[in-house]
């Protein structure tokens, strides 16, 4: 290795320190906690941020974290809500027989039920704001990249199976032409030629269209992890 490829490889890694020192600053301040201010004075040299940067680096987080907390709460809120809806089926079923007290009892339910639904509002507000949100250049990079080849490949079967339909529908115009010349010797063979030639081709295009499908579900596996990324603090 060069002296030039050792202070690039140095500085690179000065750089990677640098932005790990400062994410760690974040956090510690986000916690509540007072780090050194002469580490803190350093660590902001080091990786060429700002007091100023540091209070919205700090406050992003914070915010994140609250949004997370809020986000957090859609499952137990769901799980509740789905409790709510079979309970209360079960009081419409009844209600003629018992409606005064089915009304009596439903009241609370409806009202815990409009709560929960607004948490599962927020919730979703703060998945949403969470999702765009996201910074991480690698996450955003990756999931561009692994959406534009799910629809690359999407486009590839779907070009794939029109002319897959086309061999398919060209096979069974010859087995039609075929039963009205069938007296034809010699326009038999070339049909039944034909026919070889067509289902092979369908046979071909079957395997490329399940070679790409085949990648579909390890993409879309990835992808979802990614996302699920994306809404994390």
């Amino acid at each position: 290795m060069s002296v030039l490829e050792k202070v690039i490889a140095k500085m690179s890694k000065r750089k990677i320190d640098a932005a790990s020192d400062y994410r760690a600053a974040v956090i510690q301040l986000a916690d509540g906690h007072e780090p050194d201010a002469d580490q803190l004075a350093k660590v902001l040299e080091r990786s060429s941020k700002t007091p100023g940067d540091l209070r919205d680096a700090v406050a992003s987080l914070i915010e994140r974290r609250r949004l997370r907390a809020v986000l957090d709460a859609k499952p137990k809120a769901e799980k509740r809500i789905a409790e709510i809806d079979a309970a209360t089926g079960k009081i419409e079923a009844k209600r003629e027989a018992f409606d005064q007290k089915c009304d009596g009892e439903r009241a609370p339910l409806d009202d815990e039920h409009e709560r929960l639904q607004t948490t599962v509002a927020a919730a979703g507000d703060a998945e949403r704001a969470l999702y765009r949100g996201c910074a991480d250049p690698q996450v955003l990079n990756r999931s561009e990249a692994i959406t534009n080849e799910i629809e690359q490949i999407l486009a590839e079967v779907q070009q794939l199976q029109n002319e897959r339909h086309r061999f398919s529908a060209a096979a069974v115009g010859e087995n039609e032409t075929a039963r009205n010349v069938m007296s034809l010797d010699g326009y038999r063979v070339e049909a039944a030629e034909n026919l070889k030639t067509y289902a092979a081709k369908c046979v071909e295009l079957d395997a490329q269209i399940a070679e790409l499908e085949a990648r579909l579900p390890a993409l879309k596996e990835e992808s979802a992890k990614l996302d699920a990324r994306r809404l994390e603090p």
